[in-house]
């Protein structure tokens, strides 16, 4: 070494790292050193295990790590920043957690590199030196069913990090299900991590087109989010992996994938694209993750603040196996802890990471599934440090920072991926997580709200949430608000229009939508929603004129072609209705709400047969759906045999949908009793037929007494 002060801090740094990796990793059997070390027989065997993936000609890294003319001018670095725990970069305390694929130095390698430095870097005999690993040139999981790219957008030269989101349009006809993703940067050395997120509204496609380039600034669009149950991403070194067995994740027709790119400017313009493979499953998914997220959107760090911390817990509703966790928190983030109390008492970590690197974040598998029973309570504990004292505090002076999307705002979020052990307890813990998400979500744009009162997008989100839970006097103030800061926002007159619509004030919605249409006369959404509106008027021709209007703007739109049939289908337009049933059905051949929505048409045109088999064809688009079980149920309860009748199949199906609604569905148990009485067994009948009239039948109310006397003189129910 030509420095030996470099030389006594690396081999005291590695002396530590030994005593601390000796420490963490209880009941690892101590390996004598040999006496000579070279890198032919002991270095290179190590790099090539954990350094190559990414110090290779063609990785991610700047630099090579392959040979020993890579690794031996480097010894110095290589050991000191693997003495100190930078390299490989893998954040997860030992011990606290067992993951796949840690990327983590032993003991005994540690103390390998520190004497191989202090011997002089020798190379050895060359001839001992193995073959290098070969890495595959084309795609990792071998070609992908489906491949998109994007690029080349230019990075400046300068500057500080830059997070740019990337919209790509996936070109399906029917519901994918994918098994597999592979990301392929182009220029990988100025990648340093990507978030891969759908996004099933047109929100993206509008952030790419209102500025100039390929793609949108910013670290996250509220519309786009993680596949439903799954977190996808890349980052250097990681290898893709095709999903669980049974657990991919769905793609829908329309959809855009976002990806969400960190860069590095490199201090020359750069540019950037990458390939996106995906991998297609031959079967829908027979078992659904759920992602239970932990962290409160309040985060308000005082400047100068050296240790605020924020906590969360959630107590599992069902039993469930927990497959993996992803952290993520920004630059003043500093020790993370997930852990879980099981109803036992039994505390287990989930995760612990004690010097957070918002450059090096990444997703942790466990080595095996966690068997986490009811009642065990998930929780999270993150410190941060807003002072000067901070090396990676963005703001110097330190400053107030918030809850907030932008790398210089903060975030705290443990993401858990959880499956329920009895698939049928997922609608239970889905329905849970949903009420936790939406306090999360309007707490965190209250808290962006208060440190930036006069930020339109702020608050048109927080409406947008409002809307969501149907409380659209609330929304309307915060759609107001944002309209008067960003007045030539279509979307938020589009949302105006729909909060006023559900307060009933129609004149008022009506011109919302209309001003939505003059800033944006191709904006699909509003010309729908302004047909439903007008249609619920009573102005049937207005309202026929902005569905077709909607038809015209895009030739897949299916929601205006379904709303115009039931239009045309009220007026005794049966076959113009059922012709636009058809068109949106060959745009989505396995929608299940299309597909109900024609068998409903079909019923009430007196074409039972052909409503049993749309019924039929919804549920075998989305199983259990109480809606199509009752309707199918009903049918079958009440057709003749020879047109598809089968009283004992009525009769299971609509068991299945009463005990799928909890006993509340009136179809499901008028459907039950019609099925108990084609099958004599009156007396259980006439309870359903109760039970459904207690409920307030609405609608069906006179035909449901008609069938309980029937069943009280021992009939089946008129067909």
């Amino acid at each position: 070494m030509s420095d030996p002060a470099l030389r006594r801090a690396s081999a005291g740094l590695a002396a530590l790292a030994l005593f601390v990796g000796a420490c963490a990793d209880a009941g690892e059997a101590a390996e004598e050193l040999p006496e000579q070390v070279d890198f032919a027989r002991h270095i290179a065997p190590l790099v090539h295990e954990h350094c190559a993936a990414c110090h290779r000609d063609g990785g991610s890294a700047p630099f090579a790590l392959i040979t020993y003319a890579d690794a031996g001018r480097r010894a110095d670095q290589l050991d000191l920043v693997t003495s100190m725990g930078l390299m490989p970069p893998w954040l997860p305390a030992a011990g606290k957690g067992e993951f796949a694929r840690e990327r983590r130095l032993s003991a005994h390698e540690l103390a390998l590199l520190a004497r191989w430095v202090e011997q002089g870097a020798p190379e050895g005999d060359p001839a001992l030196t193995p073959a290098p690993p070969e890495f595959p040139e084309g795609w990792t999981l071998g070609e992908p069913d489906l491949a998109l790219e994007f690029g080349p957008w230019t990075l400046p030269a300068e500057g500080r990090d830059v997070f740019r989101n990337f919209v790509l349009r996936v070109p399906l006809r029917e519901p994918r299900f994918v098994e597999g993703l592979e990301f392929r940067p182009h220029n990988g050395s100025v990648v340093h991590h990507v978030n891969i997120m759908v996004d099933r509204t047109a929100s993206s496609r509008e952030a790419d087109a209102a500025e100039p380039g390929q793609g949108f600034e910013g670290m996250m669009d509220n519309q786009a989010k993680f596949p439903d149950g799954h977190f996808v991403g890349w980052t250097p070194g990681k290898q893709p992996f095709r999903a669980e067995p049974g657990m991919a994740w769905r793609l829908e027709p329309g959809t855009d994938l976002v990806l969400q790119l960190h860069l590095l400017p490199t201090g020359k313009p750069e540019d950037v694209g990458a390939s996106v493979g995906l991998y297609f499953a031959d079967e829908p998914p027979t078992r659904l993750p759920s992602m239970v997220r932990l962290g409160p959107k309040t985060i308000d760090i005082p400047a100068g603040e050296g240790a605020y911390t924020i906590e969360e817990s959630f107590r599992l509703p069902v039993d469930v196996l927990a497959y993996g966790v992803y952290p993520h928190a920004h630059y003043l983030a500093r020790d993370m802890q997930g852990k879980v109390r099981l109803p036992s008492g039994e505390e287990r970590w989930l995760l612990h990471i004690p010097e957070w690197d918002f450059d090096w974040q990444d997703e942790y598998r466990f080595k095996e599934p966690l068997a986490l029973p009811a009642g065990s309570e998930l929780s999270m504990r993150y410190t941060y440090d807003n002072s000067a004292r901070n090396p990676r505090n963005p703001s110097t002076p330190a400053r107030r920072v918030v809850y907030g999307p932008a790398s210089s705002d903060e975030m705290g979020d443990l993401w858990v991926q959880v499956l329920a052990a009895n698939p049928p307890d997922r609608a239970r813990l889905e329905e849970e997580l949903s009420g936790k998400r939406v306090v999360a979500e309007v707490t965190g744009l209250r808290t962006m709200l208060a440190a930036d009162p006069e930020n339109a997008g702020h608050h048109y989100d927080l409406g947008t949430w409002y809307l969501k839970v149907e409380r659209p006097a609330e929304a309307l103030v915060q759609f107001e608000t944002s309209a008067r800061l960003d007045p030539d926002f279509a979307f938020v007159h589009h949302n105006r229009g729909l909060a006023l619509g559900k307060l009933g004030r129609v004149a008022e919605a009506e011109a919302a939508l209309e001003r939505a249409l003059e800033l944006d006369p191709g904006l699909v959404a509003s010309h729908a929603a302004l047909g439903n509106l007008l249609q619920r008027a009573g102005r049937a021709a207005a309202a026929e004129t902005h569905f077709r209007a909607a038809i015209a703007a895009d030739g897949e739109e299916i929601n205006a072609r379904n709303s115009l049939g039931r239009m045309l289908l009220g007026r005794g337009e049966s076959e113009a209705a059922f012709a636009l049933f058809r068109e949106a059905i060959a745009l989505r051949p396995k929608n299940p709400l299309l597909r109900y929505n024609f068998g409903v048409a079909l019923e009430g045109a007196g074409r039972g047969r052909e409503a049993l088999d749309e019924f039929r064809r919804a549920l075998a688009a989305r199983p259990g759906w109480p809606p199509a079980l009752g309707r199918c149920a009903w049918l079958l309860a009440t057709l003749p045999a020879a047109a598809g009748g089968d009283p004992a199949q009525a009769q299971a199906l609509a068991q299945a949908a009463v005990q799928a609604s909890s006993g509340r569905d009136v179809l499901a148990l008028d459907a039950l009793g019609a099925a108990q009485a084609a099958l004599g067994r009156f007396a259980e009948a006439r309870k359903s037929a109760q039970a459904a009239l207690a409920l307030g039948a609405g609608p069906r109310e006179a035909g449901l007494r008609a069938r309980l006397e029937a069943y009280r003189a021992e009939r089946p129910a008129p067909r």
